[in-house]
């Protein structure tokens, strides 16, 4: 399914960016064993969109949920007095119910959640006080080029991830079988 993102005010589409995040290649195409052992472990691939120009989100829906925890606490029980250590077992003791933290102790836990800690936090988080200059790494990008002379290959992809280089590779090969032996993969900054 497709996801188009609204100004609301003009109804139009807004501008989008792609967005990229971190995954096992493998997970998501078939690759051989030989391939698995010399391909990266973890790559950036595209898992999104991004709206240009505005930070603002207004959805038509949402869904609240109630914060509970199940209390299970992890006990050892002596079950002989005759000297440390004999007959030591460990049984859990499950409280019947939940427990519903007040609003104070649920922000003290949020502090250290998943939620909180995610790069986009983070980033929101800092905003405010990170304006300015500042240096930007551009993240590593592949070209397809030719073995004989590193020119790049001129064909529909131009560059990106490497697992986005691979796939180009392959199409280039199976629409014209001659080029096989003669395409390689390299990061952008050395080709000619």
């Amino acid at each position: 399914s497709n996801v188009s993102l609204v100004n609301s005010e003009s109804e139009s589409p807004m501008d989008t960016d792609l967005v990229r995040d971190v995954f096992v290649p493998s997970a998501y195409k078939d690759m051989s064993d030989s391939d698995k052992l010399t391909a990266p472990s973890f790559e950036k691939m595209r898992s999104g969109i991004k709206a240009k120009g505005t930070d603002e989100l207004d959805t038509e829906w949402g869904i609240n949920r109630a914060v509970e925890y199940e209390v299970i606490i992890s006990d050892i029980q002596n079950h002989n007095d005759n000297g440390p250590g004999s007959d030591l077992t460990c049984c859990g003791v499950h409280q019947q119910g939940y427990h519903i933290p007040s609003p104070a102790l649920f922000t003290h836990f949020a502090k250290g959640g998943a939620v909180r800690n995610s790069a986009l936090s983070k980033r929101l988080r800092a905003k405010s006080f990170h304006h300015g200059k500042r240096v930007k790494i551009q993240p590593e990008e592949f070209v397809v080029v030719t073995k004989s002379d590193l020119q790049v290959f001129n064909g529909a992809f131009n560059k990106g991830t490497r697992a986005e280089a691979n796939e180009a590779m392959l199409q280039a090969v199976a629409a014209d079988p001659l080029k096989a032996g003669t395409l390689m993969i390299v990061p952008e900054y050395k080709a000619n």
